[in-house]
């Protein structure tokens, strides 16, 4: 069965693979299922075997066939990763200059301006901040403007080209079409963060198995982004090194027993834990939780460092939001708060009550926002042309421009038209 209602989203991590599938009317949604299985071939937020990557959505995607009985034809895509580049650049429009008047379609034109390393860059997103109008700054929107001299200001997100090129390759070998490659931590954004957080200030800090993505949000505009190549695989690893035990041993204790803060752990309190050489040890739980708070604090000071080497000075008076997997290990809430002097909370979905069961965690956030994304922007074009073809890469449609230009400054969302809470853009 086809249904042209039908919107998917896969979120493809180092963990896990999730596909989620809603069905969309003219002013809400209903989510009809969802499958999560685990993720391979994948490390770090990269592609390293294909064929593994391949097998994992492919696994994914009939699971949620099979729920449904419907056909998948097409989805959105999140991506992420070391090689994410972001860049903001001003830009001469010399199509004003036909007129003298500024119209929609000069605007629309912005597109044609972007330069980026075709040979390894990717184009994901072009986000426009503002216009210069007769050398003028920071005019939002110029339109009927008298004018000869207009230049554009556009914050532009790449991916590696390679990784790009893998994942078309891996998404239609499957049979499927790619509805459009979007860079993960905007679905966390529009997921997580209330609307206050994204004005006032919000450090987003997504911790998955092997990677930490950083994104700041102030004055509804992305502010920076980063990454960090540590996640909850470095946490359980800890465990492993130290008492010679396999990582799915130590999974479980750290999911069982872990905490970072030690407030409360008794000294005398112990762990049975199986060994690599098939012996029964038992460990001190505050030792492992010992473990698990200096790997905490080590990853709270490396966000830290980032945000100063992006010179975010007002650290403290931001709030910071933690999502992810590993965002849930209790008392690391605590070590971020002390670390960044920041209010500090833990990024669940929005209206999670109202979600399917198992939906509403931290881990989905990205799907979910993944998945708002593409309810909103469904009309545009899938993303299905031929990677190597430059041009059909880098010329952005103009209904693709549409929705960067809603969201470049991550306008506040209006009131939600159903359980979920679509995103309606202004």
């Amino acid at each position: 069965m086809i249904n042209n209602n039908i919107i998917t989203a896969i979120d493809i991590g180092s963990d896990k693979v999730c596909t989620i599938v809603a069905e969309q009317s003219e002013n809400s949604f209903n989510i009809l299922g969802y499958s999560s299985v685990p993720s391979l071939g994948m490390h770090k937020g990269l592609i390293k075997e294909s064929d593994l990557v391949s097998s994992s959505v492919s696994q994914s995607i009939s699971q949620i066939e099979n729920q449904l009985g419907i056909k998948i034809e097409s989805a959105y895509i999140g991506i992420t990763g070391p090689d994410i580049k972001f860049k903001t650049k001003i830009d001469k429009m010399d199509s004003v200059a036909k007129t003298g008047v500024i119209t929609s379609n000069d605007l629309k034109a912005n597109t044609d301006n972007i330069i980026i390393d075709q040979k390894n860059d990717y184009l994901l997103h072009m986000i426009t901040l503002s216009y210069i109008v007769d050398g003028i700054a920071g005019i939002k929107n110029p339109l009927g403007m008298h004018t000869e001299d207009l230049q554009v200001d556009n914050y532009v997100i790449t991916a590696d080209k390679e990784q790009a090129i893998k994942m078309h390759e891996i998404i239609n070998k499957i049979g499927i079409n790619i509805d459009k490659l979007i860079f993960t931590p905007l679905g966390n954004i529009l997921s997580t963060l209330t609307d206050f957080e994204k004005d006032n200030g919000t450090i987003l800090i997504d911790i998955g198995k092997g990677t930490t993505d950083i994104v700041v949000v102030k004055n509804n505009t992305i502010v920076c982004n980063d990454f960090i190549p540590v996640g909850g695989y470095q946490f359980t690893n800890d465990i492993c090194v130290t008492y010679n035990t396999n990582y799915d041993v130590a999974e479980k204790i750290k999911l069982r027993c872990g905490n970072a803060e030690l407030f409360g752990i008794s000294h005398s309190e112990e762990i049975d834990l199986d060994t690599n050489d098939d012996s029964l040890l038992k460990i001190s739980r505050r030792e492992v939780c010992q473990l698990i708070r200096e790997r905490s604090t080590e990853l709270a000071r490396l966000v830290k460092f980032k945000l100063t080497n992006h010179n975010i000075e007002d650290i403290s008076e931001m709030s910071v939001v933690l999502t992810g997997g590993a965002a849930q290990l209790p008392g690391i809430n605590s070590i971020f708060r002390q670390s960044l002097g920041s209010k500090t909370r833990l990024g669940f979905p929005k209206n999670r009550n109202d979600l399917k069961e198992g939906l509403n965690k931290p881990e989905f956030s990205a799907s979910l926002g993944l998945l708002l994304w593409g309810l909103d922007n469904s009309e545009i074009n899938s993303d299905n042309s031929d990677v190597m073809d430059s041009k059909d890469n880098y010329n952005t449609r103009n209904k693709t421009y549409q929705f960067i230009n809603q969201i470049k400054t991550l306008l506040p969302m209006q009131p939600i038209s159903s359980k979920l809470g679509r995103v309606l853009w202004k």
